[in-house]
């Protein structure tokens, strides 16, 4: 197959010859070989890969199943997906782990890996389950339910630490969030960027959408911790009137104290 006139990412127009379902040859004018296809007008980018998803199966499948979830994926051009626990029974166990991922391998569109709770069920505190997860999990969360009780955060940063499993957050304190959203994520946001930073632990912070946990991560990278983070593009769009204290939107409303 020959691919031609097509923009790479940086705008430059090559053509690119692929056999065997490998790209072989990229330049200009290269001589045809089979199909053809003429992309002009369009970008050729590598594969994307997408950290957090849901696909949610076992139990949600009226919201999306993981043959959906494929076509969507690759109709997108996403070749790799991180799946979310909030599924029907929670993904607390490698048994469920294995099933997705399968059944992924099956359907063939896209690669998966499937993202195990931090806490048994959501439960917020049991984490025994962790010590038993074999060698191909590598990833933990407890996606948009946090673990509040920072004891038990604490002793899963230690575990993640000895086994090599990276912590996924979605940083909200609950118990701040009905009064100031912006102030809910930041306080986590510290806490487990601290955490990261004394045990060593390999954390990923999702979704985020304030200024100040941009910059939270940002110094936790500057000295040395493993942290990565997310955004996505309607955070993006909120982040920009969220940096002026003059802005109406609600992201950037800050509510000094809670109205009790």
């Amino acid at each position: 197959m020959l691919i031609k006139n097509a923009r790479d990412y940086e705008g430059r127009i090559c053509d690119y010859l692929i056999a065997d379902g490998k790209i072989r040859a990229i330049g200009t004018d290269l001589p045809e070989a089979g199909e053809v296809i003429n992309a002009k007008g369009l970008t050729i980018l590598p594969a994307f890969i997408d950290t957090h998803c849901h696909w949610r199966t076992p139990g949600f499948e009226y919201k999306e199943d993981i043959a959906t979830g494929s076509a969507a994926a690759a109709a997108g051009g996403y070749t790799f997906v991180n799946l979310m626990p909030n599924t029907k029974p929670v993904c607390s166990s490698a048994e469920i782990v294995h099933e997705v991922e399968e059944k992924a391998r099956e359907i063939g569109l896209c690669d998966a890996n499937q993202t195990v709770s931090i806490t048994k069920n959501f439960d917020g505190h049991t984490i025994d389950h962790l010590l038993d997860l074999p060698d191909d999990i590598k990833f933990i969360t407890e996606d948009g339910n946090g673990v509040m009780n920072n004891a038990t955060m604490a002793r899963v940063f230690a575990v993640a630490a000895e086994r090599g499993l990276t912590v996924m957050s979605h940083a909200e304190d609950r118990e701040i969030s009905p009064w100031d959203y912006r102030l809910a994520e930041n306080i986590e946001t510290v806490r487990n960027c601290h955490l990261a930073e004394y045990y060593g632990t390999r954390l990923h912070m999702c979704h985020v959408s304030t200024k100040e946990s941009v910059d939270m991560v940002r110094q936790s990278r500057r000295r040395g911790a493993m942290v990565s983070c997310e955004v996505t593009p309607h955070h993006l769009w909120s982040m920009i009137p969220a940096c002026s204290i003059r802005s109406t939107h609600p992201s950037a409303r800050r509510t000094m104290w809670p109205p009790w």
